[in-house]
Parts: C-alpha cells; sequence; structure tokens
C-alpha cells in the first residue's frame, strides 16, 4: 500500500493497525523521517516510482492534483482500492477519466477501485 502526500505521515498508524501489510510513504519530508518496521520512505515527483497496476491500494492527499491522481489510479492493481482523501471537486472524475469505477464520494473524501 501507498500512502501518498498528507496520508503518508499515518504510515506507521496504519500497519500498526493491519497485521501483514507493509507500506510506502511517498512525500518530498519523508528522507527526514524515522526508519520504521514495515514502512519504505519514498520521495518522488512527478510519477510515482512504481509499475503500473502493481498496487493493492493507494490512499492520496487529493491537494497533490490532477496528474498525481492519475498516477495514483496508474498503479491501482485489479481488484484494488485508490482513496483520495481532501478530494476536490474533480477528485472523482479524474479517477473515473483513468479508469477506476468510484465507489463512494463523501465529505472530501472518495474511494474507487480498478474491476
Amino acid at each position: 500500500m501507498a500512502l501518498v502526500g498528507g496520508p503518508a505521515r499515518h504510515a506507521a498508524r496504519v500497519v500498526e493497525a493491519v497485521t501483514d501489510l507493509d507500506a510506502v510513504a511517498v512525500d518530498p519530508d519523508a528522507a527526514g523521517w524515522p526508519e520504521e518496521e514495515r514502512i519504505s520512505r519514498v520521495a518522488a515527483w512527478p510519477r510515482l516510482p512504481f509499475f503500473s497496476a502493481s498496487l493493492r491500494g493507494v490512499v492520496i492527499d487529493g491537494r497533490l492534483g490532477r496528474a498525481m491522481l492519475f498516477e495514483a489510479a496508474r498503479v491501482t492493481a485489479r481488484l484494488s482500492r485508490t482513496v483520495v482523501v481532501d478530494a476536490g471537486a474533480e477528485a472523482a472524475e479524474v479517477l473515473r477519466e483513468a479508469g477506476l469505477e468510484v465507489l463512494a464520494e463523501e465529505h472530501g473524501t472518495v474511494v474507487a477501485a480498478r474491476g
């Protein structure tokens, strides 16, 4: 699972709560964060450094813009989810354009899946 932007700061809590989950925290400041078990830290821009359709989940900060939302959709594997937090009005449409099915959209959060 990748946590991109603001959600990256919650990686430790996520892996603590979910047994057998490893996470990649993608954020420009990640290099300065302490190392933690089951969390890889990556600074990446303007593309996410993952193969297409390779991640079982992506949580991304919607304030990173359209291009990064397309990137999140690109790396989301079949039968997997992308969650956009702090989603702008266009986030759901961007995910649809990128080939994901929007499952829920409420209060600044969008959940989408690749079928």
